[in-house]
């Protein structure tokens, strides 16, 4: 047996105060090495098979296609609006430079009406892409929230239901042929 971190706690459990109390949490799980390695040593082979299992992370390979497709489609949008935003600073950036081409340092720049009325239009184009850009984050948001959503109700209610209706179904079915076996 050879692990190093075994040698002192830091190096494999973190302890935390939690409301005054030290809780250790296993980082290196080298609590189940030791274990594992005494039942060896004791060689029992009811011990043997009683080792903890290695922890598997079962990905939702589904979930995540859809996942990962709803934010590519919810990405795009999201380049599409803040090109449109850094599109439309530079352009007022550069409006309000032209202002004052013609007046002395330092002083307000004047700018014509025609000037004034283009900066407006690209400050209310600025706060429309900025409320459209928002709405299409919280949209994906929405979206992973209610795939989860659904995703608990299949597993929380739906099973339970279709494992409940299977067994009123065989109550029928069984109920039907007794009382065809009492009726011959």
């Amino acid at each position: 047996m050879a692990d190093s971190d075994l040698i002192d706690d830091r190096f494999w459990v973190q302890v935390q105060n939690v409301l005054g109390q030290r809780v250790a949490i296993p980082t290196a799980d080298n609590g189940a090495l030791v274990q594992n390695f005494v039942e060896n040593m004791m060689g029992s082979n009811d011990l043997i098979s009683l080792r903890t299992r290695e922890r598997s992370a079962r990905p939702f390979i589904l979930v995540d296609g859809i996942r990962r497709e709803a934010e590519s489609r919810f990405l795009a949008q999201e380049r599409v609006l803040q090109d449109k935003v850094t599109q439309t600073e530079a352009s007022l950036r550069a409006l309000q430079g032209q202002g004052g081409e013609n007046q002395n340092p330092g002083s307000a720049p004047v700018l014509t009406k025609e000037q004034q009325a283009q900066i407006d239009k690209f400050r209310r184009d600025l706060v429309e892409t900025r409320t459209n850009l928002r709405q299409v984050q919280a949209s994906l948001v929405r979206d992973v929230n209610n795939l989860g959503t659904l995703l608990a109700f299949l597993n929380i209610a739906l099973v339970p239901v279709l494992v409940a209706a299977a067994a009123i179904g065989l109550a029928v079915l069984r109920n039907r042929r007794r009382v065809r076996a009492r009726g011959l």
